[in-house]
């Protein structure tokens, strides 16, 4: 059972055509599992196209370690930057061009369930247990690719940026996370569950 939704449920997403030229992606933490060196991979591709376009990774760690020969043999360091950790993700990449979760696990994350509440076009990779792809209704309301994949991450985030009829349909659908995911609907999926247990046991 996910989290609920209890951020701005105001429209508060930029036009298409106002976004600035970047990807953004958010970790509490920089850990292998969260897959920023596959999303590193995948920018160098899209950087080599698109040269204005920048790559933000908010976190708490040591990037320099984790990264930074990743950096600088992907010749990509001017292009990345580290700003650390917000209190308000949603709020910190909502005129970005598009959101990535490059994880290789994951549960139910709240960083995209609160990207998607802003309307910011999400990547993810499709990683178990099966968040990401439940988040995203099959990868309709979010773009899905599989995990370890740089080059398919690479390919999803050229799709954002050159169709804007797809950027829009993800901005708009992906805000419908905020009714199916309101405190209402989520404490009675608790309260379904719970009934179903004690009625299970005979109590």
């Amino acid at each position: 059972i996910p989290n609920p939704y209890i951020g701005n449920k105001e429209k508060t997403f930029y036009e298409v055509k106002n976004r600035e030229k970047t990807i953004t992606a958010a970790a509490a933490r920089f850990e292998y599992e969260k897959g920023f060196d596959i999303l590193l991979q995948a920018f160098r591709i899209v950087n080599q196209k698109y040269p204005d376009y920048k790559l933000i990774i908010y976190g708490k760690g040591d990037y320099e370690k984790e990264y930074g020969n990743i950096l600088d043999s992907l010749n990509i360091r001017n292009s990345v930057s580290f700003p650390g950790l917000v209190s308000n993700v949603a709020e910190s990449v909502k005129n970005s061009t598009a959101f990535v979760l490059p994880s290789r696990d994951e549960g139910i994350p709240n960083v995209l369930i609160e990207t998607m509440a802003a309307g910011i076009p999400t990547i993810s990779c499709d990683c178990p247990p099966g968040g990401p792809r439940f988040l995203t209704d099959n990868g309709r309301r979010g773009l899905l690719v599989p995990v370890d994949d740089y080059k398919a991450l690479a390919n999803a985030i050229f799709k954002i940026i050159e169709d804007e009829k797809l950027s829009l349909k993800l901005s708009n659908e992906s805000r419908e996370i905020i009714t199916e995911l309101t405190p209402s609907v989520i404490a009675k999926k608790w309260t379904d569950y719970f009934t179903e247990i004690i009625n299970e046991k005979g109590y």
